[in-house]
C-alpha cells in the first residue's frame, strides 16, 4: 500500500505541481471535505461509474463525513512570459 501512495503524490518541478501518470489515468476522484476549506482525496477511479459505485458506499457507512466526486484534469501547461 506504501508504494500505491507515493504514486498518487504530486511532483513539483520549478515551483509548478505536476500530476502523476496514475492520477492522469484515473481522473475521477472522491473527496473527503474537511474543516477550514481542507480535503483529501480518498481514492480516484478511471471511470465515473466506478466513482459512483464507492462514493453510494461512503454515504451510507460513513455519514460522519461530506464525500464529493470531482474530475481533476491535469493542469494547462503555461508558457514563460518574456
Amino acid at each position: 500500500m506504501a508504494s500505491k501512495e507515493k504514486r498518487t503524490q504530486p511532483i513539483t518541478v520549478a515551483g509548478e505541481v505536476k500530476m502523476t501518470y496514475f492520477e492522469r489515468l484515473h481522473p475521477w476522484c472522491i473527496i473527503k471535505l474537511l474543516p477550514n476549506c481542507q480535503r483529501i482525496v480518498v481514492a480516484r477511479f478511471r471511470r465515473r461509474r466506478d466513482a459512483d459505485d464507492h462514493f453510494r458506499v461512503l454515504q451510507r457507512f460513513v455519514k460522519e463525513f461530506t464525500f464529493v466526486i470531482v474530475f481533476d484534469i491535469p493542469p494547462k501547461p503555461t508558457l514563460p512570459k518574456e
